[in-house]
Parts: C-alpha cells; sequence; structure tokens
C-alpha cells in the first residue's frame, strides 16, 4: 500500500472510530444511571469539603533565556492528591505554683479535665483509637505496631483500657 493511500486508510478509520465514539456518548447520557454503571471510573471523587491547598511555580518577572519582561498569558492547574500522615504529640501542661507573700499559701491552676480520669490519652487520640477499632476493624495489636512506627509504644492492654474507659496502667488503689 502507497503512503498515500494508507493515511486515506487511516483517516477513514479515524472518522469512523469518532462516530462510533459519538454513539456510545449519545446513548450513555440518554440512559444516565446505566452509563455511570459501564463506564469505569479512572479519576477519584473528593469531596468538595476536603481542604485545598494551591502552590504557584511562578518563574518571576524575567525570562530565564534572555531577560525580557514576562506576562501572565494563563495558567495550567494540575491536582495532586496527598494525604497528610497521623502525627503523635506531646502537650506538657505546666502548672506553675505560685505563693502569696501577704498570706503565705500556695496557688496553682486546678488540673485540666481529661476523658478518661488519670490517663494520658487525649480526645483526638481515643478518638482515633475508637475509629479504627469499631470503624476501621482494625485490632489492637496492628494499633499497637502503627504507634509503634510512629514513635509511641502503647501497649495493647492499654489500648484495651482506653477503648472500655478504663486505664488498667493505673491500679486501683491509685
Amino acid at each position: 500500500m502507497a503512503p498515500e493511500e494508507l493515511r486515506i486508510a487511516t483517516a477513514e478509520a479515524e472518522d469512523v472510530a469518532g462516530r462510533d465514539d459519538d454513539a456510545e456518548n449519545d446513548t450513555a447520557t440518554s440512559n444516565g444511571a446505566a452509563s455511570e454503571e459501564k463506564a469505569p471510573r479512572c479519576r477519584p471523587r473528593i469531596s468538595k469539603d476536603a481542604r485545598h491547598e494551591r502552590r504557584e511555580l511562578d518563574l518571576g518577572n524575567s525570562c530565564p533565556d534572555c531577560g525580557g519582561d514576562l506576562r501572565v498569558l494563563g495558567e495550567d492547574v494540575r491536582e495532586l492528591i496527598d494525604m497528610i500522615a497521623a502525627q503523635l504529640k506531646v502537650i506538657e501542661i505546666a502548672r506553675i505554683k505560685k505563693s502569696c507573700r501577704c498570706c503565705e499559701k500556695i496557688v496553682q491552676e486546678p488540673v485540666p479535665s481529661r476523658p478518661i480520669p488519670s490517663s494520658m490519652a487525649g480526645s483526638s487520640l481515643l478518638d482515633y483509637i475508637l475509629t479504627s477499632k469499631f470503624d476501621d476493624h482494625v485490632p489492637h495489636y496492628r494499633q499497637h505496631e502503627i504507634f509503634e512506627r510512629m514513635g509511641a509504644d502503647i501497649p495493647e492492654t492499654t489500648l484495651g483500657g482506653l477503648v472500655w474507659g478504663f486505664n488498667p496502667d493505673i491500679s486501683a488503689a491509685d
């Protein structure tokens, strides 16, 4: 086949394929819900409420090649879905002791309340543990391994105690 004939045959094949695609699109839009089941979804759906961050990459006002002035023509925007890993942090609550010079009394702010008395777990940590256990079905031994990778050694028995509302590390005498 001559190159010219090959180009004509290729163009005709693309034209036929284009008409088939248009026909499929027309039936897909008329069927509505049926088209969603047939067509594979290749882009993830992210809630509109998800946190968005915009990073602008700008060359500045002068051309990197010749140094001339640049003007804005538009922008190309691409989305990247990223996940901020869970992080543990220790919050130190320092209660300053002060003494009164007049009455010689020592005063101090009261201890802030905790979700589980005498426990080191804050409310966000408890939320994470409970969500992992009951919504994500992550057993305590896996949670223990996850926390070890984060740099915290929280025993499985302590995780169980936090789930059921008591701290097994604190004795009954405390």
